[in-house]
């Protein structure tokens, strides 16, 4: 059984004065009520507690231990359509009953009386009080490690079977996009398929291939700033399962690694019951670690989805998907980094962003980087088209929107682009990002027209 036991930081004069019988009281000395208020905090111990059961409303049945039976027609009428009732109590303690008696005993009936008026108004208060604390929903949290990054999960309310059964299901869900889209684990299906040289079908998972045709898809649609076979430049950079410490590709390097790369290299089929992924050039590589993270939130999301949960936030990375409402029952708030310094990442917020119920992520050209023997940033981001890092002023891209695969591999893209391009892009398509920009006067921001109902989030 809970209890509740928080101090009372005032009373009602209003509701004292109520209780006592005096609102159309002109002249009352209001002195004496906020004494009676006083005294009452001072001697009142606060406590309550509640259960909370289930509730027929067709029969009015509140099934407790015994069950019982609601016989008033009011009350009914307010429980009507009600799956649970809330049976609370509250109580400021004996200390104030017995002064009261003791100050009417005495023959100071006014003080007696707005003693007795002052403590129901502090009962009140408590039980409003403690509405409210009822009302903040718990909260089941856990974290862990995926995908070489940490992911953390929050689900509004009791999960069936408790923190341990979501890690378990969360974990099983992951383990299994792990499994497909690995690039550092040679017994994955993705590094099977970057290792054969064959020109043939190659059997994939559904999961893989929906992955892999929307990143083409999007892909195709940003001009190809987003290619999920620029492996073989990531590797030349240093920045994928290949490491090669400080060693830095020569234009000589970046040509050959630029042949093996193109979205129109691949090619996926999907049949109703077996999908497959074949690639015209025996080199090319697949990488999907920029969007692997947004599909694993999607799939932990879809997880939830099946089992009833309606409020819940999935992080993976840079990739967050939400639904519903956090346990204060407001929208989800999500704080976007400020990149000023990348010695404290995560220290200092630029803004927060209400998700609505929607996807965002963010990516970024700030955090993981190697310094060029030019002395020169050279980001993990590679574009594509030039087969060298990024080379812009744009820092990072969020971007909000239905799915967290389809959010994370726009990012990325235009990121590549630059946040002029992004901009038109977004805004012709009624998308919504928010980019930082490094301007002549430091950091700027700039939002798309559809951005704007995310912002200022209360």
């Amino acid at each position: 059984m809970p209890i509740y036991n928080a101090p009372l930081l005032n009373i009602d004069a209003k509701e004292t004065r109520r209780y006592a019988g005096l609102m159309k009281a002109k002249n009352f000395d209001e002195r004496m009520i906020e004494s009676a208020c006083q005294d009452a905090m001072l001697l009142a111990s606060p406590k309550g507690s509640w259960l909370i059961y289930d509730y027929d409303c067709h029969t009015q049945t509140i099934k407790a231990d015994p069950p019982f039976t609601i016989t008033g027609t009011k009350i009914g009428q307010h429980l009507a359509g009600c799956d649970k009732v809330v049976m609370l109590a509250a109580t400021v303690g004996e200390t104030i009953e017995d002064t009261v008696s003791q100050r009417f005993a005495d023959g100071s009936y006014t003080d007696s009386v707005l003693l007795d008026a002052a403590a129901t108004a502090a009962v009140e208060q408590i039980a409003d009080s403690m509405e409210k604390t009822i009302k903040q929903k718990t909260e089941t949290k856990i974290a862990g490690k995926t995908m070489g990054t940490f992911y953390n999960i929050t689900v509004v309310g009791e999960y069936p079977g408790g923190p341990e059964q979501l890690q378990h299901d969360s974990e099983k869900v992951l383990s299994a996009i792990v499994n497909d889209i690995s690039t550092f684990d040679k017994k994955s299906v993705l590094s099977k398929f970057n290792q054969t040289h064959s020109t043939e079908p190659m059997e994939i998972s559904h999961n893989l291939a929906d992955i892999i045709i929307t990143c083409l898809r999007v892909g195709h649609d940003l001009g190809g700033a987003m290619d999920i076979t620029v492996g073989p430049l990531v590797n030349a950079w240093g920045f994928g399962p290949k490491k090669n410490g400080n060693k830095f590709p020569t234009d000589e390097e970046i040509a050959a690694a630029k042949a093996n790369v193109g979205l129109d290299k691949i090619h996926v089929e999907i049949g109703y019951e077996k999908s497959f992924i074949r690639k015209d050039n025996p080199n090319v590589y697949v990488d999907l670690s920029t969007v692997g993270e947004g599909f694993g939130a999607d799939k932990i999301a879809e997880m939830l989805d099946a089992r009833g949960i309606t409020d819940y936030m999935v992080s993976i990375a840079g990739a967050i998907r939400t639904r519903g409402s956090n346990s204060r029952g407001k929208d989800w708030v999500i704080a976007i980094e400020d990149p000023a310094n990348d010695q404290n990442v995560g220290q200092n917020m630029t803004t927060t962003v209400c998700t609505k119920g929607q996807a965002i992520s963010t990516a970024g050209s700030y955090r993981n980087y190697r310094i060029g023997p030019d002395g020169k940033r050279e980001s993990h981001i590679i574009n594509p088209v030039t087969g060298r890092p990024v080379d812009n002023n744009t820092v990072s891209v969020t971007v909000i929107g239905p799915s967290a695969l389809w959010t994370d591999a726009l990012d990325t893209g235009m990121v590549v682009m630059g946040y002029e391009n992004a901009l038109k892009y977004a805004n012709e398509r009624n998308i919504a990002i928010y980019a930082i920009a490094q301007g002549k006067n430091g950091f700027e921001v700039h939002s798309s027209r559809a951005m704007e109902q995310y912002l200022n989030c209360k």
